[in-house]
């Protein structure tokens, strides 16, 4: 579609060059937009009186419900649970980091089937 507007008006470019543009331009903008949401969710819990320290020690039903994956893309999940984290000043190691997001993860996914499964339930 770009490479077809600048055709239209004459404009001499080559298409590589609109093209690692627009992929420069979707990855700024997904570092942007999970930054907003990890300072979202780090206010969240930060406002219901969870310290940074408290973090660890929550239920992992409790950590689950600040986190709104997207359940097809894992690599912007732990890039969000990551960011969260580093906002938290939680010091973990990239195992740690990882684990913690897999639990949280796999939460959500129960989480989600058994809404699924209760919707089910309720039609019937």
């Amino acid at each position: 579609m770009v490479e077809t507007y600048f055709k239209s008006i004459r404009h001499p470019i080559y298409s590589g060059e609109v093209y690692d543009e627009a992929k420069e331009l979707q990855k700024a903008y997904r570092l942007s937009l999970i930054e907003e949401k990890a300072d979202i969710i780090t206010l969240h819990i930060l406002a219901d009186g969870i310290s940074p320290e408290s973090f660890s020690a929550l239920r992992l039903e409790m950590k689950a419900k600040y986190f709104e994956f997207d359940m097809a893309d894992n690599k912007y999940n732990l890039e969000l649970y990551k960011e969260v984290m580093k906002k938290m000043e939680l010091k973990l190691s990239y195992s740690e980091l990882f684990e913690g997001y897999q639990e949280i993860y796999e939460t959500k996914m129960t989480q989600q089937a058994d809404r699924t499964h209760e919707k089910k339930w309720d039609k019937s």
